[in-house]
């Protein structure tokens, strides 16, 4: 009998319990690319946090040890070498000190360049300047809309343009929702049609 609970799985084996990492039928293993444009950083944490999620969650030594194996099979997946897992895996956790927080000076968002980026950060730290890289517009970008486009009678600050019968258009500017500027259209011909019928 197994019941898994986020990210734990745990396996019911006659009168003890066996706690695994859970992964849902649709996980594809699929992590960032190690020869994919991100920071460093950003390439280590996912190996750490990873890494630090089996040996919280398996408390068994060989439980462990299997899901290690299957984490650095899935990240050599994604074209990162053993060696370098290997190394992200044993670097020493280092001592944390209770320090008092230096507030930054300034804050700065750029995209990010690889070699270029880095350096970039390393000047600013210098200064007390904080920053936050950003990536470049991507082919998810393109392809794939997170938000629902709005109705195009809810646009603001708009220039429209409205049909006539003898075959012109009449364009205007409103800053107000296009379809408040359309209603009030419409009513100034029906009252205009009712005070002059002929």
């Amino acid at each position: 009998m197994a019941m898994p609970f986020l990210d734990v799985l745990v396996v019911r084996a006659g009168a003890t319990l066996n706690i695994k990492v859970y992964r849902k039928p649709t996980h594809t293993r699929h992590y960032p690319h190690f020869q994919s444009n991100h920071p460093r950083h950003v390439k280590r944490g996912v190996v750490q946090s990873l890494y630090y999620r089996a040996t919280v969650i398996c408390q068994e030594q060989q439980v462990g040890a299997d899901e290690i194996f299957a984490l650095k099979h899935d990240l050599q997946l994604n074209a990162s070498s053993i060696g370098s897992i290997n190394f992200v895996i044993n670097i020493p956790k280092r001592k944390v000190f209770l320090k008092k927080e230096v507030q930054p000076l300034g804050f700065v968002s750029i995209f990010y360049i690889r070699g270029v980026s880095e350096k970039f950060k390393l000047k600013a730290n210098k200064y007390s300047i904080k920053t936050v890289c950003k990536m470049r517009h991507n082919l998810r970008n393109s392809f794939m809309r997170t938000r629902p486009i709005g109705a195009p009678q809810k646009i603001a600050d708009c220039i429209f343009s409205i049909p006539c019968e003898c075959g012109r258009n009449y364009m205007a500017e409103t800053g107000r929702p296009w379809a408040v500027r359309l209603r009030e259209h419409r009513l100034h011909l029906e009252v205009g049609y009712l005070e002059n019928p002929d």
